[in-house]
C-alpha cells in the first residue's frame, strides 16, 4: 500500500459495504437522469446528489487524520525536581489547556446544533410563507422550493462535517490528557492495577471516537434526519411530472433512506481511528 498516495489509501480504507451502497445509488441516479433527461430539475437533483458524494469522498481521502499513538514508555532520565525547568508545572498547564479545549468542543457542538435547528425552523417558515400559489400567482413556487431544499441539504452536510471535526477535537484533547496522566503514573512507578484504581479513563480504556450513543452521535443523527428529508422532498419536487405517469416513487424513497444511512456510515468512517505506525 505504500506505493499508493495517502489519498488513494484513504479511499481504499473505506468499508466495502459503503462502496456497494454507493454503486447501487450511482446506477439508480444515472438511470433516472437518462430516463428524464428532458426534465431540468431532475438533472440538477441528480448532479447535486452525485457531486455531494464526490465532495464527501474527497474530503475524507484528502483530510482524514491518522492518530499518532502514545509511546509505551514515557519514563524520563532526569528527576522532575532537579530539572532546569519545572516540568510538573508545564505539564499541569498543558493539562488545563487540553481540558479547556475538550470543554470548548462540547460547547461548540451545542452551538452548531442550535444554529442548525434555527436554519431548519427558518426553512420550514419559508415553506409556510410561500407554499400558497393563490397568494403569489406569478411566483415560481416549485423552483423556490427545490432550490431551498438543495441548499438546505448542502448546509446540513457542512454542519455534519463540523460535528465530526468537533468530535475529533474532543478526542484529541482526551488523548492528550491521558498522555499526561500516563507520563505521571509511569514516573511515579505505579503498577497497572493502581492505575486502574486511580483513573477510569486511560490511554488503553478511552472510548472509541466513533462510538455510537453519545451526544456527538445523536447530533449527527439529528442533522442526517433533516437533511435526508430535505433531499427526499427535493427529489419529489423535481420528479413531480414523471410521477404522474410513471411509478417511480421507490426511486425517491430509496434516495432519502440511502442518504440517511450513508451519512451515519460516513460518521463512523471519519472517526474510525487508524494509527500512523500501522499505515
Amino acid at each position: 500500500m505504500k506505493i499508493l498516495s495517502p489519498f488513494f489509501i484513504n479511499l481504499i480504507r473505506l468499508k466495502w459495504y459503503i462502496w456497494i451502497l454507493f454503486s447501487i445509488f450511482f446506477c439508480i441516479i444515472v438511470i433516472t437522469a437518462i430516463q428524464n433527461f428532458h426534465e431540468e430539475k431532475i438533472l440538477l437533483a441528480a448532479g447535486y446528489s452525485l457531486l455531494i458524494h464526490f465532495f464527501i469522498f474527497f474530503t475524507y481521502a484528502r483530510y482524514y487524520e491518522k492518530i499518532a499513538p502514545v509511546p509505551k514508555k514515557l519514563m524520563v532520565n532526569v528527576k522532575l525536581q532537579k530539572a532546569k525547568l519545572n516540568i510538573s508545572d508545564i505539564l499541569m498547564k498543558e493539562f488545563d489547556y487540553v481540558h479547556d479545549t475538550a470543554s470548548q468542543a462540547m460547547n461548540d457542538r451545542h452551538t452548531v446544533v442550535n444554529y442548525f435547528l434555527i436554519i431548519t425552523g427558518g426553512t420550514i417558515t419559508l415553506f409556510g410563507a410561500f407554499l400558497k400559489p393563490k397568494d403569489y400567482p406569478d411566483l415560481p413556487i416549485k423552483n423556490i422550493l427545490f432550490t431551498t431544499l438543495m441548499a438546505f441539504n448542502f448546509i446540513g452536510w457542512i454542519y455534519y462535517l463540523k460535528i465530526i471535526r468537533l468530535r475529533q477535537a474532543w478526542m484529541e484533547s482526551a488523548r492528550a490528557m491521558n498522555h499526561i496522566k500516563k507520563f505521571y503514573l509511569q514516573n511515579l512507578k505505579l503498577n497497572e492495577e493502581s492505575c486502574k484504581k486511580i483513573f477510569r479513563w486511560r490511554v488503553d480504556s478511552q472510548p472509541a471516537a466513533n462510538k455510537p450513543s453519545n451526544v456527538f452521535y445523536y447530533s449527527a443523527v439529528l442533522i442526517s434526519f433533516f437533511t435526508s428529508i430535505a433531499l427526499l422532498v427535493g427529489w419529489l419536487t423535481a420528479m413531480e411530472k414523471s410521477l404522474i405517469n410513471k411509478n417511480h416513487q421507490w426511486y425517491i424513497y430509496f434516495v432519502g433512506i440511502y442518504h440517511f444511512i450513508f451519512q451515519i456510515l460516513m460518521y463512523s468512517e471519519f472517526l474510525r481511528e487508524v494509527n500512523k505506525e500501522n499505515d
